[in-house]
């Protein structure tokens, strides 16, 4: 694809099965999505996004675990000025792990602050925890880290003030234990994590907003 002048964007999906960026594999552009929508994730290889006056944006996403492997890069930073970039990482159903010896570059350069990084998994209400299994990894830059919890909620067709209310209710239960559960057991690599929860709502049909959400 580089080679092939396909430097501004690169987006990469596999719907069935693993996908694996290889310790040899490097993809470069502005903007980077790779997404094993069927299957888990694994980067051992390099992605960069990196850009001379501002970083790029990296995405990387997993139905099942998602894997920054020991020797996995992503740079997003900035080389000679701008801020650091955005990467987000997303496993929807499965484990995130940012394993010993990989890296996530976010620098600014010439003065401007570093970039976000967004960690996206599945709640685990019954814990009070979340599927981030790993943070192992080396942030540089990081001007801003966030976990996203994800609780999922079905909808029979029809959002009220009630089922809102309700669905508030649950958050509100969940992150009065989960922002310390999240850090006791990872330890010092989550102090500075802002713990956000997200909420997804899913239907077999159509659903009404009847009142304000």
């Amino acid at each position: 694809l580089v080679a092939g002048g396909f430097r501004r964007g690169i987006g990469i999906e596999t719907t069935a099965g693993d996908l694996v960026l290889g310790a040899d594999a490097t993809l470069t552009a502005s903007s980077v999505t790779v997404a094993a929508s069927g299957g888990a994730l694994t980067v051992a290889g390099r992605v960069d996004a990196s850009g001379a006056d501002r970083g790029g944006r990296v995405t990387l996403a997993a139905r099942d675990d998602l894997t920054l492997a020991a020797g996995g890069v992503i740079d997003a930073r900035a080389t000679a000025a701008g801020n650091g970039g955005e990467v987000t990482l997303a496993s929807s159903g499965g484990d995130l792990r940012l394993a010993a010896g990989s890296r996530v570059r976010l620098d600014g350069a010439g003065g401007a602050g570093g970039g976000e990084l967004l960690l996206r998994v599945a709640a685990d209400e019954a814990a009070g925890d979340a599927r981030l299994a790993a943070l192992d990894g080396t942030l540089e830059g990081v001007a801003r880290a966030i976990v996203e919890p994800v609780v999922t909620r079905a909808v029979d067709g029809l959002l009220d003030a009630g089922t809102v209310a309700g669905f508030r209710a649950d958050l509100d239960a969940y992150m009065a234990a989960a922002p310390a559960n999240l850090r006791g057991r990872l330890g010092s690599a989550a102090d500075a994590l802002l713990v956000r929860p997200g909420l997804e709502l899913v239907a077999d049909g159509d659903v009404a907003v009847v009142d304000p959400w």
